[in-house]
């Protein structure tokens, strides 16, 4: 084989390794588990929101889970937009700010969660339909602390309702 055919070769057989064992903005945003944990408690069909002012460098979100009619979880915070496209060690560096209330009829606030980490990873991605964040965490009473949401633009979002 002359080595324009071997190094074609090499290129298709690489080009179709990567091609299959990759995996589309689509399928990841489809595998997420639009789910949170806090101490053991595992939440589905959290839905997160996220708003960034001009010239800021500061993302706040806010994210939901309603348990009941008259139960619902809120979570609020804020991340650095520099931590988009990284994982994170969450003993060393916990630059990811979030707490939450847990909400009944009145709505009085009966339990508040702020997470100290123990230890764990968080990983923030841009994906196509906003931010993915996966926090796999330990807090301080050593009790899961985990979240795995797309988070959607406010804005975005809010265009609906006009």
């Amino acid at each position: 084989m002359s080595i324009f055919k071997k190094l074609f070769f090499v290129a298709t057989l690489f080009a179709a390794t990567f091609a299959f064992s990759s995996c589309s903005d689509d399928e990841e945003e489809k595998s997420i588990s639009q789910t949170l944990e806090i101490g053991g408690t595992k939440y589905q069909n959290a839905f997160g929101l996220y708003h960034q002012w001009e010239g800021e460098s500061e993302i706040n979100i806010d994210i939901d889970v309603k348990i009941s009619e008259e139960n619902e979880i809120h979570g609020f915070g804020f991340f650095d937009e520099s931590l988009i496209g990284k994982t994170v060690d969450l003993a060393t560096d916990s630059l990811f700010n979030i707490q939450f209330n847990y909400l009944e009829e009145d709505p009085v606030y009966h339990m508040n969660f702020t997470p100290e980490y123990k230890s764990g990873t968080l990983t923030i991605k841009k994906v196509s339909d906003g931010i993915h964040i996966l926090l796999n965490s330990v807090n301080a009473d050593d009790r899961a602390f985990n979240m795995d949401v797309l988070l959607v633009d406010e804005e975005e979002y809010m265009k609906q309702f006009k």
